[in-house]
Formats: C-alpha cells, structure tokens, sequence
C-alpha cells in the first residue's frame, strides 16, 4: 500500500471509530469488525486497540465493563458528549476540506482548458 494512504488512513482512523461509536456502544473487537466490513478503512487490533485508549483517555468515549458469556468481561465504549462535540467538529472540517479540494479541482481544470 502507498505510503500517502496509510498516513491518510491513520489521520481518518480517529473520525472513523467516534462515527461508528455514534450508532451504537460496542465493544472493541465489534468495532473493529465494523471498520474490517470498510474496504478503504479495514485495520487491525494493533490499531484500533491503541486508538479506543487514546480516545478515552481524551475524554472523547467512556468505558463500562459488561459479563461475557464467553470469557473476561468485556469494555463497551460509548461515545461522550466531548466525543459528540470532536465527531460534528470533524465532519464540518470533512465538509470544508472537500469544497476546498473542488474548488483547486476546478481551478486546475480551468487552467488546463477542461
């Protein structure tokens, strides 16, 4: 993979699992399953893990214990209201980044003649 889409891909992972963590509590490995399912955002354990960490230590998801039927309980995340805030911040950034990339698009096509 090119170096430029890991990194892209690593900026995005945070905007990637606040969004998913909007929709429902999960635990970890069901978030990762969710990103597994997203061709262009499909990471590993050793990314995610780290990420669901840094994200609560940020205050931007908060984490419950719940029984397992199947072995150590496990961590549910939520989403806080820091998170919320973080997730609107981001996607209004996300809107603005893709006018400003039409924009230049339509800039570069007008000086090429197209």
């Amino acid at each position: 993979m090119n170096s430029w889409i890991q990194q892209l891909r690593k900026g995005l992972a945070e905007f990637f699992v606040l969004s998913v963590l909007e929709k429902e509590d999960l635990h970890g490995y069901a978030v990762l399953q969710v990103l597994s399912k997203l061709e262009t955002m499909a990471l590993t354990e050793s990314a995610v893990y780290p990420l669901l960490a840094r994200l609560r230590n940020g205050g931007y998801i908060a984490c419950r214990s719940e029984k397992s039927a199947s072995g150590p309980p496990r961590r549910i995340y939520t989403l806080t209201i820091e998170g919320k805030l973080r997730l609107r911040q981001m996607r209004e950034y996300w809107a603005e980044l893709g006018l400003d990339l039409k924009r230049i698009q339509g800039k570069q096509r007008e000086k090429d003649g197209n």
